[in-house]
């Protein structure tokens, strides 16, 4: 492996180093962009063979993957981006048993995380190391910074949602993605770095995410209401274009607007208009709200069948 000094470093070096950064990230990009328009394309084309739908849903992202390597491009970057814009089509483009397909089929590959795991483990000092830093050096950063913020905030952060911050995190997914592209000849403890991100992977993933949960309900934690679209902001959406200002729904007036005329009638077979989204939405927002009221009523059902005389000990 060759090396070169510092004292050989010139200021253009750290100018190709940053351009090539930036380089790496913007083709990364544009690669999920290219992969996600050729996954709508071709789940439109095959509307009526469904039974390829999951594997083109499925294969498409991973080349968008390995093109992006093999073009020494951001691999992490083009599959999430791919995944990001080829959503709100391909959904629309594939059938119900395609759909059920490629969701169980995902399910499967997440639980195979312990065999990977079983299958590269070495290295127990340097990982016990890296897990018990990871959490030290969370909680410690999650802490200082928060000191930060609330020195300008006014509603300060709290001990209990600091604690929360620090305790939550997921970490080791993008790593193992970087990992994994080391040079084995050039780092010759890449299996324990693989090694130690997959425990990182496992640790905080199954033991963190399964516990975070009751945590938060333990510790009364504040939680933000989740904002479900209405009518309204289509609304605000439209004063706004009548009175000409540019406002938070101004740019996504205009996007939504671009996005149903040429982008989505190119890369869906079924083209809905306006009028059948603000039902879909309406209904969405009306399941939702019976789902709550019936949740609600069968806990009240149950409250009172416990408290009744019948269950009550003499």
């Amino acid at each position: 492996m060759a090396t070169i000094g510092s004292e050989h470093l010139v200021f253009n070096d750290f100018l190709r180093a940053s351009g090539a950064f930036f380089l790496v990230a913007i083709g990364g990009i544009l690669i999920g962009i290219i992969g996600a328009a050729a996954t709508g394309l071709t789940t439109r084309v095959t509307k009526e063979i469904a039974h390829s739908q999951p594997l083109i849903c499925l294969l498409f992202p991973y080349l968008a993957y390995l093109i992006a390597e093999l073009g020494h491009y951001s691999g992490i970057l083009s599959i999430v981006v791919c995944g990001l814009f080829m959503k709100p089509y391909v959904r629309r483009n594939m059938s119900e048993d395609a759909a059920i397909t490629v969701k169980y089929f995902l399910k499967t590959i997440a639980s195979q995380i312990i065999n990977i795991f079983s299958e590269s483990y070495m290295g127990r000092m340097f990982i016990a190391v890296t897990v018990v830093s990871c959490f030290v050096y969370r909680f410690i950063g999650t802490y200082l910074f928060s000191a930060i913020c609330n020195k300008f905030r006014v509603e300060k952060i709290g001990l209990v949602e600091q604690f929360i911050m620090a305790y939550g995190g997921l970490r080791g997914a993008i790593c193992y993605g970087l990992v994994m592209t080391l040079d084995k000849d050039s780092i010759p403890a890449k299996d324990m770095f693989v090694s130690t991100t997959v425990v990182i992977i496992v640790i905080t993933v199954f033991a963190q995410g399964s516990t975070i949960r009751p945590l938060v309900h333990f510790l009364q934690v504040k939680k933000k209401d989740n904002h479900v679209p209405t009518a309204r902001d289509d609304m605000m959406a439209g004063v706004e274009g009548i009175a000409g200002i540019h406002g938070q729904y101004f740019w996504r007036r205009r996007l939504s607007q671009f996005d149903r005329e040429f982008i989505r009638p190119l890369m869906t077979e079924k083209m809905s208009s306006r009028g059948d989204e603000l039902v879909e939405k309406y209904n969405r927002v009306k399941s939702t709200s019976s789902q709550a009221r019936l949740i609600q009523s069968l806990n009240l059902i149950n409250n009172d069948s416990n408290d009744s005389p019948s269950n009550q000990q003499p």
